[in-house]
């Protein structure tokens, strides 16, 4: 007996069915079952035929497996152990992925959602489901880690069954590999294993990069010795240090960019006498931070990454940032006798800025990155504050913002999901932006930021869709009304606002839609 359809090819049989159903068998007639599955009656209808071939294949979607005939059955699968999800959980969640109301990038944050939520609950997915969403996660790989923390017994057993649901099993591992499987990893997968490492025990995975840096081309060694930014320690310097001697550029730099964020080694504390001695701090009345002249790099010098600088920059500017990258930042508040604060308020000119950001990044330094923020707005520094400084930062930005569109920047920036806080903030942002005069702004917000918002901002959004509304009606009648002789030889400004005035409605309509259907996932899985 030979096999039953493939995936692909029942997967097309199925969508002509559905087809047929949609438009009647007066118009189209159902496609014949696919060979071997069952045997068509020879007397049915079309309409007869339909609901016979419906009955079929929906028992062959929801098994999830075209097997061949013959084959040894799939061992039983043991009891789940969560409860299933609500009925009003599931209907949101069927709607979603049959009918989804928002726009196919928001329909994938709806579905996470879904997924992280039900797991934070305690639900597991219908059975009736699961072919359907192991299907759409393995087109979708951002769907994969929500998904697979939701499946349970069915779900996993069922991921079995079909060779292209084998990442489900990938997704909820959660041992590290071994030594040994590691080392026989490719070696393109090591850096990411090895970063997984790292998460659970960073002396282990320091000790197998060093097994295998020798042998690895410069490519490799970069990226594996930049998995060590996980969970980097002192303990990790004596690797690092010998990196600096490596053959390639691109793993001295990266070893230099590590080294940047151990203030207390031992090349930070070469910085740290470089940065003294070419630093001052003049002026009784009004005081001043001037820069000596600094020599050429010696070869201890060039050793810890202070080399030639790039095109276009000045060797002066270049190796002071170096110098601030790499040493301890105390050395600047005990030089200049100041606090962070004070440090940024007597550098007027910005020259120690560069170096700053490089060393408070890379340190994570919350004190430092919340001063420097207060100054000037930097994404790289937001990964150093606590979620609520974080957002607190964001606030402040958004306000001091105005209504300018550039502003977005600062949200693409704060990870979600974002608090009622700042989303309200957004939410004022974002009316700001569009406005509601003659020539409205075009909102320059993306589908991640309306995806990071929380559900208290949905009556504001809604008040500002509105808005928009009656200024997307006001531009359509200027539009219609106009005489075809009084089009303006070039651009067209009624033209424009229209579209500006459409584009801005869609956005903030699929983010209101989105944030309605969040609200009721979170209350129909409580």
């Amino acid at each position: 007996m030979s096999a039953l359809p493939e995936a692909g090819d029942l997967t097309r049989w199925w969508t002509a069915l559905v087809t047929a159903a949609l438009v009647g068998t007066g118009r189209t007639q159902p496609p014949p079952l696919p060979e071997l599955v069952a045997r068509a009656r020879s007397d049915a209808s079309a309409e007869v035929a339909l609901l016979d071939a419906a009955a079929i294949g929906g028992v062959l979607r929801a098994a999830g497996r075209q097997t061949p005939g013959g084959a040894d059955p799939q061992e039983v699968c043991p009891p789940d152990v969560a409860p299933p999800a609500p009925d009003r959980a599931v209907q949101i969640l069927q709607l979603a992925l049959d009918q989804p109301p928002v726009s196919r990038e928001l329909q994938g944050a709806l579905l996470s959602h879904w997924f992280r939520q039900a797991g934070e609950r305690g639900r597991r997915l219908p059975h009736a489901l699961l072919p359907t969403v192991l299907g759409a996660a393995t087109h979708r790989p951002e769907l994969r880690v929500p998904l697979a923390r939701v499946l349970d017994e069915r779900g996993r057993w069922l991921a079995a069954c079909r060779p292209e649901w084998a990442w489900v099993h990938a997704e909820v591992r959660d041992e590290t590999p071994t030594d040994d499987e590691w080392l026989h990893l490719p070696a393109a997968e090591q850096p990411a294993e090895l970063r997984r490492i790292r998460e659970v025990d960073p002396a282990r995975g320091r000790e197998l990069a060093a097994q295998v840096m020798p042998t690895l081309g410069a490519k490799q060694r970069a990226a594996l010795l930049e998995s060590l930014s996980v969970g980097l320690g002192g303990a990790d310097e004596p690797l690092l240090d010998a990196a600096l001697d490596d053959r390639a550029t691109t793993v001295r730099s990266v070893a230099c960019a590590l080294l940047d964020g151990l203030p207390d080694s031992a090349r930070a504390a070469r910085m740290a006498v470089r940065l003294r001695a070419a630093l001052s701090v003049g002026g009784l009345l009004r005081k001043s931070l001037s820069v000596a002249e600094l020599p050429d790099p010696d070869a201890v010098a060039r050793r810890d990454g202070i080399g030639d600088a790039p095109k276009g920059v000045r060797r002066q500017t270049w190796q002071l940032e170096q110098m601030v990258a790499g040493a301890s930042l105390s050395v600047l508040t005990e030089l200049i006798g100041a606090d962070p604060a004070g440090v940024l308020g007597l550098d007027r000119d910005g020259i120690l800025w560069p170096g700053l950001l490089r060393a408070v990044t890379a340190r994570l330094d919350p004190v430092w990155a919340c001063v420097m923020l207060e100054r000037s707005w930097d994404a790289s520094l937001v990964a150093a504050l606590a979620p609520d400084e974080r957002d607190g930062a964001a606030r402040r930005a958004l306000r001091s913002s105005g209504a300018d569109p550039a502003a977005a920047a600062v949200l693409a920036a704060v990870p979600g999901p974002w608090g009622p806080e700042l989303s309200l903030a957004a939410g004022e942002w974002v009316a700001r932006v569009v406005g509601t005069g003659a020539r409205p702004a075009s909102l320059p917000m993306d589908v991640a930021v309306a995806a990071r918002l929380h559900p208290a901002v949905l009556p504001g959004l809604r008040r500002t869709l509105a808005g928009c509304e009656v200024a997307e009606a006001d531009a359509a009648r200027a539009v219609a009304s106009r005489p075809p002789t009084a089009t303006p030889p070039g651009p067209d400004p009624d033209a424009a606002r229209l579209a500006v005035a459409r584009h801005n409605v869609r956005i903030l309509r699929d983010a209101a839609q989105y944030l309605s259907l969040i609200g009721l996932v979170d209350e129909a899985l409580i």
